[in-house]
């Protein structure tokens, strides 16, 4: 496993049997679910198909504007944040504004490319999806026409999209289904991360067989909850983290925690040190291998080798001694490793929020 929990400063064992029990059940509940299922047993040759199916879209834009609010459009963002891809295409999440300054902002680099466009529900759109849909589509149909348009526009959705579903029927744009009950909390491991991942040229495979790995895990027959339970007892939670690669994956851990009852922040180190709350718990993340290091000249404070990597990694430990809470570590921001901590984070936050549900 290429992810390292460490729940010694999270809580005591009080507090863990206390929600032992609602933690089977809550497993139990979500290994009904179809993203775990599907998860665990692909279809063969999946991304294959997808390939295929994008390939004509894919060749036609060297810009995709992937259309998504909320929990979705931060798991995008920290997908595109993590995964660096082989191809050469801008990927850019917009969505949750209705600032005419961000259009004009959207739509002047938009004027550079040959552009497409990715929408993204799992429900019925808020008014700020529907206004991003229309005015994209919009641009697009301006510029290329009515039927180039419509080769240039991808729906990614589940049953339970409204206007979406409703515009692509109409207009007989591209739709990429969901399972019926895949809520945007629970879509990595879909086609909603598959879709622009393949498009950004990053290593889906690998992605896939690391997600894999951690749903079939036997250490949820152990204590991979912990973190869950632990998390389960508290109403505030400060994630921190050190590199810029977690910038997204932290604001996607915010949303889903925000969503069932934690009062959530991000906090990047050192910048936002003031931020720490001292009661909240901590969700450390922090990669072990960067792909990069600086070797920095003698001066105090220091790291004894010269290695900023070093440097960085003790001051986290530093924090992390003064504090309640998890560190999860990654052994590198391989695709792999970054998909077996997206499906424990999913996972955990489906424990912790059943619990508090129950």
């Amino acid at each position: 496993m290429g992810i390292i929990a460490d729940n010694s400063r999270a809580g005591d064992e009080a507090e863990i049997r206390l929600w032992r029990e609602k933690s089977g059940k809550a497993l139990d509940e979500l290994w009904k679910r179809s993203w775990i299922r599907d998860g665990i047993s692909p279809g063969a040759g999946r991304l294959k198909e997808l390939e295929l199916q994008l390939s004509e879209f894919s060749s036609l834009c060297d810009m995709i504007v992937l259309v998504a609010d909320g929990s979705m459009a931060a798991m995008l963002r920290g997908m595109l944040r993590a995964l660096t891809g082989t191809g050469h295409k801008k990927l850019v999440v917009f969505g949750g504004t209705l600032s005419a300054g961000s259009y004009r902002v959207l739509f002047q680099e938009m004027e550079k490319h040959s552009c497409g466009m990715v929408a993204f529900s799992c429900g019925e759109e808020t008014l700020a999806q529907r206004t991003a849909f229309a005015a994209i589509r919009k641009f697009l149909q301006d510029r290329y026409g009515t039927d180039g348009a419509g080769r240039r526009i991808r729906i990614v959705l589940n049953g339970e999209a409204r206007y979406l579903a409703e515009e692509a029927s109409a207009d007989g744009h591209e739709m990429h289904l969901l399972e019926a009950d895949v809520q945007a909390a629970e879509a990595s491991g879909t086609d909603a991360m598959l879709v622009p991942g393949l498009l950004a040229g990053a290593d889906m495979q690998a992605f896939m067989e690391g997600f894999r790995r951690m749903l079939t895990s036997t250490w949820w027959d152990r204590d991979a909850d912990c973190y869950s339970l632990c998390l389960a007892g508290h109403r505030e939670e400060d994630i921190v983290y050190w590199q810029r690669e977690f910038t997204g994956a932290a604001e996607w851990i915010a949303t889903l925690h925000k969503a069932i009852g934690i009062d959530a922040r991000t906090v990047f180190m050192p910048r936002e040190e003031a931020a720490l709350r001292e009661d909240a718990f901590c969700t450390h993340l922090f990669c072990r291998s960067e792909d990069s290091d600086i070797m920095l000249p003698p001066f105090p404070g220091a790291d004894p080798d010269g290695s900023l990597n070093e440097m960085a990694k003790s001051a986290m430990e530093a924090l992390w001694r003064r504090t309640t809470g998890t560190k999860l570590t990654l052994d590198g921001m391989t695709p792999g490793d970054y998909g077996e901590l997206v499906c424990f984070l999913q996972i955990s936050s489906g424990i912790t929020g059943f619990i508090l549900q129950n």
